[in-house]
């Protein structure tokens, strides 16, 4: 039996012999789906030290792993044109606060006061890195930060230049983010406080994938290469903008509002001023159920007198959506609740509708709830109705749209305001 030594404490005498020792070691490959950003972001930070066990192992961490980077091209090579993948998966397990280890390649170091997974460049790992696998489906603007942080208080000094990459799918070269390199990621010799934080967001071509492998990449520099620690990882899809009109405001302007049907498809409605010409009007954007926009934004009121806001929409399983909002001057008096029905291809069922038969002074605040079978409710706040301030009155609708039974107060202390 050939026995190879724990490289935890055996330093190779030549690199021809360490890449001997590499070539026996056993590689464990971790879960090789990549991470689905529609269940969660991914996070990892090297907290919990037990993540990693042994020599090249990363089985404990699902969606990560590190690779040796062995390369021909000598010292001070800029990380950014290095392109190429790498198939040697290299892991240098729990190393304590050994950061005058000089191997090269990628290294836990679980006995700092903040473990970290760590690249060093060196002649047999001219290029160490690390590769995060994600799931885009229906994700965009897919981000990726983490800091980069000196560990290397050793007399070792060098430019440690470090780069971010991405690729789609698993086969083929990388490529280069700009925005997420930095120069020189380490201070020294004898110092190692220095952080970097990185933050990107990834080009579009990144969004709506099946996988996206993102590489965070070093090469050996000229001199005595420094330890590079790669911590605090959170890869996952930024907010994003619902609406398409950007002029002044798009606001709540008394409420805005989202629904989900069955399928996993959404409505979202607000109020967006001066898009109809007047004032505030009520737009919505709809989404199938990976998350794109389906069509483009679409005005839901008809009437354009005074101001409409405080929007609420609600859908019934399949899809079959109600829009309620608060509209100035329509019904005679100030403000009055308005609706429109829409099915579950977006398109208007039938003209907005009065909801309120009070119009005496204000009725504000809308809110719309729809069973699975399309009947609905709404209900709203009304000023002086009930004989004291603001009281609850509701009307029910059934799945056709036509109201069922008169309008009815549900609060039943009149004093002072409910709403």
């Amino acid at each position: 039996m050939i026995r190879i030594p724990n490289r935890r404490h055996f330093r190779p005498k030549s690199n021809q012999f360490r890449l001997f020792c590499l070539a026996l070691e056993e590689r464990v490959t971790p879960d090789a789906a990549p991470h689905n950003l529609l269940v969660s972001n991914v996070y990892q930070n090297w907290s919990t030290t037990t993540l990693i066990a042994a020599n090249d192992d990363w089985s404990g961490v699902p969606n990560i792993m590190g690779f040796l980077g062995e390369d021909t091209f000598g010292p001070g090579v800029d990380p950014q044109t290095v392109v190429t993948p790498y198939a040697t998966i290299d892991l240098i397990a729990n190393q304590l606060s050994n950061t005058a280890l000089t191997d090269g390649g990628v290294a836990e170091f679980d006995g700092l006061v903040n473990p970290v997974v760590a690249l060093q460049g060196s002649a047999t790992a001219a290029a160490p890195n690390l590769v995060v696998s994600v799931n885009t489906t229906g994700r965009s603007n897919i981000s990726i930060s983490y800091n980069l942080r000196d560990i290397d208080g050793t007399a070792d000094n060098a430019i440690q230049p470090v780069a971010l990459q991405y690729r789609i799918g698993n086969t083929g070269d990388f490529v280069n983010v700009p925005a997420g390199f930095v120069a020189d990621a380490t201070t020294g010799p004898n110092v190692a406080t220095k952080v970097t934080p990185v933050s990107v967001i990834l080009p579009s071509t990144a969004d709506n994938q099946s996988e996206v492998q993102v590489r965070i990449i070093t090469t050996n520099a000229v001199g005595s290469n420094e330890w590079v620690g790669i911590e605090d990882i959170v890869v996952g899809a930024r907010e994003f903008a619902i609406n398409t009109f950007t002029t002044n405001q798009q606001v709540a302007y008394g409420g805005r509002s989202v629904a989900v049907d069955a399928d996993g498809d959404a409505m979202v409605v607000w109020a967006s001023f001066v898009t109809n010409g007047i004032a505030y009007g009520i737009y919505g954007q709809r989404y199938d159920s990976a998350g794109a926009k389906v069509g483009g934004e679409f005005k839901i009121n008809t009437s354009t007198t005074g101001s409409q806001g405080g929007s609420s929409v609600a859908m019934d399983a399949d899809g079959d959506a109600v829009v309620v909002w608060q509209s100035t001057g329509q019904d005679g008096s100030l403000y009055g609740i308005y609706g429109q029905r829409f099915n579950s291809a977006g398109a208007k069922v039938g003209i907005e509708f009065q909801v309120n038969t009070e119009t005496h002074c204000n009725q504000i605040r809308p809110r719309v709830a729809v069973d699975a079978d399309g009947d609905a409710v709404v209900v709203w706040a009304s000023y002086q109705q009930d004989g004291s301030s603001f009281g609850i009155y509701g009307q029910r609708f059934n799945s056709a749209g036509a109201k069922v039974g008169v309008e009815n107060r549900d609060n039943t202390l009149p004093n002072s305001s409910q709403y």
